[in-house]
């Protein structure tokens, strides 16, 4: 998709970076890394719910301390999924900036 740089429309001169932004968008996009983001995000609300059941199970079998234990392992093995998945995110807005910036450099010079 080529830039026309003689193009004024209403919408341009509210957001200049409107044409390189909708580029952006409909040229680089990730979807299997947006997959595995929701996979890990997936992972982790399993690990949250399979520490609170390991919680309610140990603590009806009158073994409180193995059931705090379990939790508090499920939620940092939760906390480190959720992080991964929003680091997938992160990478993958950086792509997205980088581009619309050399698009934007491109279409200035």
């Amino acid at each position: 998709m080529e830039l026309d740089r003689n193009s004024n429309t209403d919408n341009e001169i509210k957001n200049p970076f409107a044409r390189i932004d909708a580029l952006a968008e409909n040229d680089k996009s990730y979807p299997a890394l947006d997959f595995i983001a929701g996979l890990f995000k997936f992972f982790g609300w399993l690990l949250v719910i399979a520490g609170i059941i390991g919680l309610v199970v140990f603590i009806s079998k009158e073994m409180v301390l193995a059931g705090i234990l379990i939790l508090i392992a499920s939620s940092f093995n939760a906390l480190i999924s959720f992080a991964f998945a929003e680091l997938i995110t992160v990478f993958t807005d950086i792509s997205s900036s980088t581009y619309r910036i050399r698009k934007h450099l491109q279409y200035n010079k």
